[in-house]
């Protein structure tokens, strides 16, 4: 658009004119500072890429070959292995970036590498805190894995492991590729109870059951346990807590095909759920609906 000032302009329109120009003017003036500040963003970074040590983890500039792919089926890592940092709470506005219900770093660093950093059939490995395996507040976490990926492993680990306030357990997970539909009725979890032996007194006893538990399935003794089920078993109950133990387990969270009664309880009718277990016909009540949970426990 071309703004003429004409001798013949009247009062009202030169002085429009003049403020369209003006405001022209200053929008050429911002966009010309944008770009100096571009241009010194990029020899920043162009600076950072050429050192050995890096302040920051900038994949995409640091991996551009990863990155920088065409097929969507490649951009990202086969693998991610970390022991990302647990007990620290990130800013609301990244919680809410990636659709979590807590603030704890870790779940965050879990997200971020199924939905950033791996590619399609990509493997997540991670040390994390045991907590996301059941609290309500890690739901949202939970859900994001079972609904569209492998939980391949969950391995508990003894409390001696990082000599933490909470207890670990070890995570393998892999993505689905695009291109396959996500079954978890024809996928297996192997969930291994490790709490009991100890990473530092027990070193070769805990490093043969690691390295070989798919030998160890369905062996349950004191000071181990290993199991594997289907991981649509994880979607019976609304919390969909992920269990490490007996797949009988979870007769006792079925909330789907359970049969369901009231009964009144201190004056309140209160849902009650009959299962079948070990021949023996079973009630089942939440205690919430009788003690209102004031608070949740910190760990879990």
């Amino acid at each position: 658009m071309t703004i003429r000032l004409d001798k013949n302009d009247s009062a009202a329109q030169k002085k429009k004119k003049e403020s369209a120009l003006e405001l022209a003017h200053n929008k050429i003036k911002a966009l010309e500072e944008a770009k100096i500040k571009l241009k010194q963003k990029l020899a920043r970074l162009e600076a950072i890429s050429k050192k050995e040590e890096k302040p920051y983890f900038l994949w995409h500039l640091f991996f551009r070959d990863i990155f920088g792919k065409k097929k969507d089926s490649e951009i990202g890592f086969d693998i991610v292995i970390a022991n990302p940092p647990y007990g620290v709470d990130v800013d609301k506005s990244i919680q809410e970036h990636y659709g979590l219900g807590k603030r704890d770093s870790y779940g965050v660093f879990m997200s971020m590498a199924l939905k950033k950093l791996l590619k399609p059939e990509g493997h997540l490995c991670y040390i994390v805190s045991d907590t996301w395996l059941t609290i309500s507040s890690h739901f949202q976490l939970r859900q994001q894995i079972l609904d569209c990926h492998h939980l391949q492993k969950v391995i508990r680990l003894h409390g001696d492991c990082f000599k933490a306030t909470v207890n670990s357990c070890i995570v393998t997970v892999q993505t689905t590729a695009a291109s396959k539909k996500h079954n978890s009725a024809e996928i297996k979890v192997l969930a291994a109870d490790l709490t009991n032996l100890s990473t530092r007194k027990n070193i070769a006893e805990f490093r043969d059951k690691l390295f070989h538990l798919e030998e160890y399935v369905g062996t349950s003794t004191p000071e181990f346990a290993v199991y594997e089920y289907v991981q649509d078993l994880l979607e019976i109950s609304t919390n969909q807590p992920v269990i490490v133990g007996s797949p009988k387990l979870f007769l006792l969270l079925d909330e789907i095909n359970c049969l369901k009664n009231r009964e009144v309880i201190d004056g309140k009718s209160i849902e009650i759920r009959e299962t079948n277990f070990n021949d023996k016909n079973l009630k089942l009540i939440d205690l919430e609906t009788i003690i209102p949970r004031k608070r949740e426990r910190r760990f879990g």
